[in-house]
């Protein structure tokens, strides 16, 4: 064990803000999943994960992936695990103008440091953001 503070908030709940349509695709799956766990006698309760693998085989997590990537792959998605598309969630957002506490808090970091480290990437758009800055501070 160590001694050495996690990257990760340690808070176990926290509210995300959805847009409408993301709401609708939610409420769509949680439809589905409901009518999956009572087909195979699993309960479902207002606690139930999006997505669940506390209590399936290293199996179903396998299939789970294999299903996400067929799917990404059918919509002519570029190869993208489940911690690529939180990394492009997050690189997204902040190259987009969030601020980086608000990015911070939506991942679930204690330390906003960790956010800025890892998904503020300088992007092109950014450096000539700053080309443009500067030329205006010179007057130019």
């Amino acid at each position: 064990m160590s001694n050495k503070p996690s990257a990760l908030n340690r808070d176990d709940k926290r509210t995300l803000e959805l847009d409408v349509r993301t709401l609708e695709v939610l409420k769509r799956w949680r439809k589905t999943q409901v009518e999956q766990s009572m087909l195979k006698g699993l309960p479902v309760t207002g606690d139930t994960f999006v997505v669940n693998m506390k209590r399936t085989s290293l199996a179903n997590v396998l299939y789970k992936f294999r299903e996400w990537y067929s799917n990404t792959h059918e919509v002519e998605l570029p190869h993208l695990n489940l911690h690529g598309l939180r990394h492009t969630h997050a690189s997204l957002l902040i190259s987009n103008g969030v601020e980086m506490k608000q990015v911070s808090d939506r991942l679930g970091h204690a330390d906003m440091m960790t956010t800025a480290k890892i998904y503020a990437e300088v992007t092109p758009k950014a450096k000539q953001e700053v080309a443009d800055k500067f030329s205006r501070i010179m007057g130019s």
